[in-house]
């Protein structure tokens, strides 16, 4: 079975050693306010991000190239939406 977005984002949160908060104060540096509500609402995957939010928290969590559509797959959107190449 595919993992979900969640999982993706978990894992990558899991590599890098970010807690929730982390990736939290990172979006926020990069002038994308995310609330820890909406973090956990993409992550139980009942929610999805808007694209700048997307784009902005793929790459705080570096997911590039065909690990990044493969997270896009998982929500179920085109790369090309969102600006991804291989």
């Amino acid at each position: 079975m595919a993992p979900t977005f969640g999982d993706i984002v978990q894992a990558r949160m899991d590599a890098l050693h970010l807690s929730r908060t982390d990736v939290l104060e990172r979006l926020q540096e990069l002038h994308c306010g995310v609330t820890p509500q909406a973090l956990s609402l993409w992550i139980r995957g009942e929610r999805s991000p808007r694209a700048y939010r997307l784009v902005a928290l793929l790459d705080v969590l570096q997911v590039h190239g065909m690990a990044r559509a493969e997270a896009l797959n998982a929500l179920g959107r085109p790369s090309d939406v969102v600006g991804v190449s291989s």
